[in-house]
């Protein structure tokens, strides 16, 4: 099966190249806001230490 797919995407290598840097972009592009949000909130709740 993989041989067969592998075979298909011989032709059309430009295009899948495009597709996976598109998808890495992408997830990366979403992915980072969402970890910088979740460390921010968390920052948000840890009270600072009296002293």
């Amino acid at each position: 099966m993989l041989g067969f797919v592998l075979r298909r995407l011989r032709g059309r290598l430009p295009l899948a190249a495009a597709v996976l840097s598109t998808v890495l972009t992408t997830t990366t592009g979403l992915t980072a806001p969402a970890a910088s949000d979740h460390t921010v909130g968390k920052a948000g709740l840890l009270r600072p230490e009296e002293s």
